[in-house]
């Protein structure tokens, strides 16, 4: 509603700070251009009257307490009331401050009022172009709230700025911050000793602060381009304080933080949004404005191009909410653009409740409100913090409630504890709808991997349910909730089980799952090289004794590196006697080589000069003394000489052995041998031994003669 008194009139701060001239260009550390920033961003001044019957400065139902690290009370916004501001009151056309506010009014004019210690905007540039004359290519982006702040029963008001330089030519940023008190209207001034921060205090009218050396600030963006703006009031040790911040990319950077040192146990009560009443003096609103207009000084500028989403979001005490009500315009900086056309953002997501700015001629006025959206309250007893996603959009919460503007549409809500989904739902919101929904983290039971004959120490794993457990006891323990569940255990090297893979059901119980391993072994084949028929051998290796009688034995062995000893029967010999083997994941082969033992021949023989024969092969004799090495067996020794009776010794022998004669050879009493006189003649023979075989010889000779000579003869 536009109150019939309201008489618009811009005012422009008198002058401008060392910090932002009439007309600077800031020089970006990139080189890649120039921002022009024109004055200060200014505080518009218009007439407006008070509600009727309303204090000039509604204080919030609860005290805020400082967001982080400290939990935030929680803050439900206070009834709609009859009376409320017009927000068309300061602008009622373009140029005008464009993008998202919150004016604590509905669109259908009821005024509702809150106080919160957060508030952030959010932009995302898919493309924008500005031109002006005065400004060139640059604009800025202004988030602005009215702080309350109270000390005893003084209440003080100030417009807090957090403000983003933006050239949309080559896309530099710059963040700075403004505070102006209001307590008493535009007017009231800012003493120099009021405030203390990274800043300055201007001309007793305001305070400035630019994010000079801070990363994000006097930086090229590139497009698209996302950033937000937040601010956070606290409280600390008796001393209030706002915190202006930023991320664009370079994560979260608090520039500055401003106190209010000449307050004795002041209290900050936050950023408070009151649409049933103006500022004191009917000079502006008690807004929240995350708005787009000319770079400072009350500058104007127009759009040429653009495609971009904006959003405003507060912290309700449980959770960052997008705001109740949406208008496309702001009301309280001096800044304007114009060629804007706004809407509402096309989407489903979780913060798709945004203006869409696009290039054209436009319309001041509401782009949502509690009719055309949607409110979600998602409580969770069992888990005071924690997180939820809707439609996959994180939203951290606290105090075990989350509350949730949405457009109208169909959200899957999920609660995550330890990177799962503990709960979720599926929910489908019309417009205007408020629906309370309850998640309930899911029932777990304990699920466990009892392993066993696997020595303490070695790692093993299971994977169940796209969880992986590794460890080293004999125990693995997880939890699941209901339902049906496949397992993969991991191999171990030289342990085996029977089935690796295997399904469980988990029905409202503990769980238990017995895995019984069995040291993987391999055959080991000890092969005899040149092995001697019949031969008995053994092998001792890992505690165990194996024997055969055949060319090769065969024993089964785990992993690791074994001592083995071999031994064989008399006679035969065993290369290597004793050595070491690895199995190393495999069968594996060792070779051993047999060879016979040898034996020996050995003694004396007289006379020294006697030949010895050792089947038939002749031996070394010296001084009468003789030595033969043989293999196992039988063999024939033959001892002569000349004039000497011939000995003969026969005998086998085993491997190893050794056998010892003494050999005398007797002198012979007729005949003469091949080898010599005496009874050791012919083959041995003596002589008339030799004489008599001779007569029976001829006479058998004679004998066949007649024979032959009597045949009868055949006829011709």
């Amino acid at each position: 509603m536009r109150h019939p008194s309201y008489r618009a009139g811009p005012r422009r701060p008198s002058n401008s700070p060392p910090l932002i001239a009439a007309v600077l260009v800031l020089l970006f550390a990139g080189g890649f251009g120039s921002l022009v920033v024109v004055g200060a961003p200014g505080f518009r001044s218009s007439s407006l009257p008070v509600g009727p019957a309303e204090s000039r400065v509604a204080t919030p139902a609860a005290s805020l307490a400082p967001i982080e690290p400290v939990h935030v009370s929680k803050h439900t916004p206070t009834t709609e009331r009859a009376f409320a501001v017009d927000p068309n009151a300061s602008y009622s056309s373009e140029p005008a401050p464009m993008g998202i506010a919150d004016f604590g009014v509905t669109p259908g004019g009821s005024g509702y009022a809150y106080a919160s210690p957060l508030i952030q905007g959010t932009v995302t540039i898919r493309s924008l172009y500005v031109s002006s004359t005065a400004a060139a290519n640059s604009l800025s982006f202004q988030l602005n709230v009215e702080d309350i702040v109270t000390s005893g029963s003084s209440t003080y008001i100030y417009w807090i700025q957090d403000v983003a330089f933006f050239d949309t030519n080559l896309h530099g940023i710059f963040w700075e911050d403004n505070v102006w008190n209001l307590t008493q209207g535009l007017g009231t001034g800012l003493p120099g000793t009021s405030l203390a921060g990274n800043g300055s205090t201007y001309s007793g009218t305001f305070y400035a602060d630019g994010a000079s050396g801070y990363p994000g600030s006097n930086v090229s963006l590139s497009q698209p381009a996302t950033f937000t703006a937040r601010v956070v009031a606290s409280n600390a040790s008796g001393i209030p304080h706002v915190g202006f911040e930023y991320s664009d990319g370079y994560g979260w950077v608090t520039y500055d933080n401003v106190t209010f040192p000449f307050l004795t146990n002041g209290v900050n009560r936050g950023f408070l949004v009151d649409g049933t009443q103006y500022l004191p003096g009917g000079q502006g609103f008690f807004d929240a404005e995350w708005v787009m207009g000319g770079p400072g000084g009350g500058s104007s500028q127009a759009t040429v191009r653009a495609d971009v989403n904006m959003s405003l979001a507060y912290w309700n005490g449980h959770n960052l909410q997008l705001v109740r009500s949406a208008w496309n315009h702001g009301a309280n900086t001096g800044e304007t653009i114009s060629n804007v056309r706004e809407g509402l953002a096309a989407s489903s997501a979780s913060d798709s409740l945004a203006a869409h700015i696009a290039n054209g001629s436009g319309v001041l006025g509401v782009i949502y409100g509690p009719t055309s959206s949607s409110t979600l309250r998602v409580a969770v007893p069992a888990l005071s913090i924690g997180n939820l996603t809707v439609n996959g959009v994180a939203v951290p919460y606290r105090g075990g409630v989350a509350n949730l503007t949405l457009p109208p549409g169909a959200f899957e809500v999920e609660l995550w504890l330890n990177g799962s989904v503990q709960a979720w739902a599926n929910v489908s919101l019309v417009a205007g709808e408020f629906r309370a929904i309850q998640l309930n983290p899911f029932a777990y039971f304990p699920v466990t991997f009892r392993s066993s004959n696997l020595p303490s120490g070695i790692p093993w794993s299971v994977s169940l349910g796209g969880q992986n457990l590794t460890g080293t006891g004999a125990v693995l323990t997880t939890a699941a909730r209901n339902g049906s569940y496949t397992y993969l255990v991991g191999g171990v090297p030289g342990y085996q089980l029977a089935n690796y893979f295997g399904s469980v059901q988990v029905a409202g119980g503990a769980l238990e799952v017995d895995l019984v391993w069995v040291q993987t072994v391999y055959q080991v084949t000890f092969v005899a090289q040149n092995f001697v028929a019949n031969t008995s051998w053994n092998v001792t290796v890992d505690g165990q004794l194996l024997s055969s009688t055949s060319s090769s034995l065969l024993v089964t062995l785990p992993n690791g590196t074994f001592a083995f000893v071999v031994g064989v029967s008399a006679g035969v010999s065993v290369t290597p006697s004793a050595d070491n083997l690895t199995v190393a994941g495999a069968n594996t082969v060792a070779y051993v080589a047999f060879s016979l033992a040898s034996a020996e021949i050995r003694g004396t023989v007289t006379p020294g000069t006697a030949r010895i024969l050792v089947d038939g092969i002749v031996a070394t004799v010296s001084f009468g003394a003789f030595a033969v090495t043989v293999g196992p067996g039988p063999y024939s020794l033959v001892a002569s000489a000349s004039g000497y009776t011939t000995r003969t010794w026969n005998g086998t022998i085993s491997g190893g052995a050794t056998v010892t004669l003494s050999l005398a050879l007797n002198q012979s009493t007729s005949g003469t041998t091949p080898g010599g006189s005496g009874s050791s003649g012919f083959f041995g023979l003596s002589g008339s031994t030799i004489a008599l075989l001779v007569v029976v010889a001829v006479a058998a000779l004679l004998v066949v003669l007649v024979v032959v000579l009597r045949r009868p003869r055949a006829r011709r």
